[in-house]
């Protein structure tokens, strides 16, 4: 199965099998947002996921991924982001901490994120030569 994006194809096979399970561990970390009066919607968000990553370019809707998601629900995508009784909110704010929690470990293994153009890294090349 080939990954697409908005801005690029990958050049890379990936084994749904594999990408699932690494999916669901990261999803773990969400799970207790996803929960709601006894209710787990983790299912349908890891579903939802993984049809935005299988779908092709420009075609992720909810239609294609019924198609494409084995087992899978239109009027469950609908209602998980129409009628959520979960907290987008709360969901946010734990992707927030963990980017932050990415970005300080990289930032300590290669003394800092590097956040400049190319065209300002060839300056500031230029002068210190």
């Amino acid at each position: 199965m080939l990954l697409q994006s908005d801005k690029k194809i990958f050049g890379f096979r990936v084994n749904l099998c594999e990408s699932t399970a690494r999916l669901q561990g990261f999803a773990a970390s969400f799970n207790p947002h996803f929960t709601c009066h006894r209710f787990d919607n983790t299912p349908t968000a890891l579903e939802y996921i993984k049809g935005l990553m299988v779908c092709e370019k420009n075609t992720a809707n909810m239609e294609r991924m019924e198609e494409t998601i084995d087992l899978s629900d239109y009027r469950r995508y609908q209602h998980f982001l129409s009628n959520p009784t979960w907290s987008h909110h709360a969901v946010i704010r734990e992707v927030q901490i963990q980017a932050s929690s990415v970005l300080a470990v990289e930032k300590s293994r290669n003394g800092g994120v590097d956040e400049y153009t190319p065209k300002q890294y060839a300056y500031f090349q230029a002068q210190r030569n």
